[in-house]
């Protein structure tokens, strides 16, 4: 069984012996890609003029933790097509499995039974069908792990997607949490959804075409925080992840909802960002901005 580690990595490494170590005896590699994710920038990310890849030592240790076990890439790009590399990667490595770990988690002293965890993914490897599976993974206080708009509780133990079995045929879709099979295109996906609304008062159906996780594997559990960033790390971070949540909403919903109802977007190709209030905000010539409406139909504004 061929277990790979995927690790989307940036200035990390302070965090990277913490985070790493435990996994390596039970793993086959460690896929780590090294770089920036590219989202629209506000006035205040844009001044702090940060490098596309990792400028401390982040390369360094991580040869030095993992060893063989390493493949190392530079790549910068959005959160969905950098963590998409690694599902590649492992996928071009024959592994069975990958794990996502963040730079921020590391495995909770209190769960490492790994003859438990291992044991479980034999038997998800060899008697199901599903492609995607949860951990268990402690949400600590804020005061340790700022939120960056993650709308999740304190000391609480929430299930997330971590495990992907046959990573080399998924693919991100829609958002940097939801995947699907390589097969299906963005177009299946979005027709599902045009014909499938939502109605008042009722939750949206789930898609078929998106793989579903419905089991939780036990025996390891992770937990997170962010004491080893420093405070300017914390303040980006605040604004990237405002200006991803923003922008996968932007490009993965409105707009194919835009063309397909037959509207128009203002000034597609022209740089923006997300303000305090999540409306889109051109930058024009001169360092001037101005705040754009949505969606533009027949000359009207259809939509604010």
């Amino acid at each position: 069984m061929k277990i790979a580690i995927g690790f989307s990595c940036y200035q990390s490494a302070e965090e990277i012996e913490r985070s790493l170590t435990p996994w390596l005896p039970h793993i086959s590699h460690v896929v780590a890609i090294d770089g920036r994710y590219q989202t629209p920038e506000s006035p205040e990310m844009k001044k702090m003029n940060l490098p596309n890849y990792s400028t401390d030592e982040t390369e360094e240790v991580l040869k030095k933790i993992c060893g063989d076990k390493l493949i190392y890439e530079q790549f910068t790009a959005s959160q969905m097509d950098k963590r998409q590399r690694y599902l590649d990667i492992a996928g071009d490595l024959h592994s069975d499995f990958l794990i996502v770990h963040d730079t921020d988690d590391f495995i909770h002293p209190d769960y490492q039974n790994w003859n438990k965890f291992n044991a479980q993914l034999e038997a998800v490897l060899k008697h199901w069908d599903d492609q995607i599976f949860k951990i268990w993974t402690w949400i600590p206080n804020e005061i340790i792990w700022s939120r960056q708009h993650n709308a999740v509780p304190s000391n609480y133990w929430m299930k997330y997607n971590r495990v992907h079995k046959d990573p080399g045929n998924q693919r991100y879709v829609l958002n940097h949490f939801t995947f699907t099979d390589k097969s299906i295109t963005d177009k299946e996906i979005n027709d599902w959804e045009f014909a499938h609304p939502v109605e008042p008062g009722l939750a949206p159906l789930e898609n078929p075409l998106v793989l579903q996780s419905n089991i939780v594997l036990d025996g390891i559990r992770i937990t997170t925080d962010r004491r080893l960033r420093t405070a300017d790390q914390l303040a980006y971070g605040d604004g990237w992840a405002w200006q991803n949540m923003h922008e996968e909403n932007w490009r993965w919903t409105i707009m194919p909802a835009a063309e397909h109802i037959g509207v128009r977007i203002p000034y597609p190709e022209d740089e923006y960002y997300f303000n305090e209030k999540g409306q889109r905000v051109i930058y024009l010539k001169k360092g001037k901005e101005t705040i754009m409406n949505l969606v533009i139909k027949d000359g009207q504004v259809v939509s604010n």
